[in-house]
Parts: structure tokens; C-alpha cells; sequence
């Protein structure tokens, strides 16, 4: 869409930026079309399975080593993968203590289940 170009929709004579109008076009056609849509989605899918795949493996290889600046693995059996509030073992995930998403020094790092995290970052612990 290209701000600042102003345009005059021809129902209501109200006016628009530019690209306004088809982007309601297109959102309309992908509701009229949804079914269409998601048989060709899942033909394509089933077609190329196993090229899906081996980019998935891939991609969480690549994603696990950037995460956390790669500590992930190590903080959670310093942890021994347990969340360190309420004990779960499942659905585990990292929390900075510092809130600095940039510092993923070994001591700023900490293991937490969903709802202690949530929790954490409501101010309730």
C-alpha cells in the first residue's frame, strides 16, 4: 500500500489511501474461497512431505543454536528440567532474569513452565 496516495472509494465517496480497497478485495476473496483454499493447501502438503521435513529438521537445528545464544540444552539440565518455581517437567521454557532478551549468560537464564512464566512477568513472584 502507498501512504499518502489518497483515493475515493466509489460506494460511499469516502476517501482512502491507496490499496485500501484491495486489500479488502483480497481479504473477501480468500473467505469466499476458504475451502478451495485449504484442499489445495493440503494437496500441497501431502505432495511435498518430505521436502517439509527434512527443512523442518533443518530449521530447529539452525533455531536451536541461535536460541538462547545456543544455552538452551545446557540451562535446562543445570535445571535438571524441571520449572524452578513449581517443579513441572513438562512444556519447559527460558526466562532472563534481567529482562535483557540479549544477556544469555549462563546466571541470567532461568527454567520456567508457561504459567510461572506468565506469572513471573505479571508480577506475582
Amino acid at each position: 500500500m502507498v501512504m499518502g496516495v489518497i483515493k475515493t472509494c466509489s460506494h460511499c465517496y469516502y476517501q482512502v489511501p491507496a490499496g485500501f480497497m484491495e486489500s479488502i478485495k483480497q481479504r473477501k476473496w480468500r473467505v469466499k474461497n476458504k475451502e478451495r483454499l485449504r484442499k489445495y493447501h493440503k494437496k500441497w502438503v501431502n505432495q511435498n512431505r518430505e521436502r517439509l521435513r527434512q527443512y523442518q529438521k533443518q530449521y530447529q537445528k539452525e533455531f536451536k543454536k541461535k536460541r538462547y545464544g545456543g544455552m538452551v540444552k545446557t540451562i535446562l539440565e543445570r535445571d535438571n528440567h524441571e520449572c524452578q518455581i513449581c517443579g513441572q517437567k513438562e512444556h519447559l521454557g527460558l526466562h532472563h532474569y534481567d529482562g535483557n532478551r540479549k544477556n544469555n549468560s549462563y546466571w541470567n537464564l532461568l527454567t520456567l513452565c508457561p504459567s510461572c512464566h506468565r506469572s513471573h512477568h505479571h508480577g506475582m513472584f
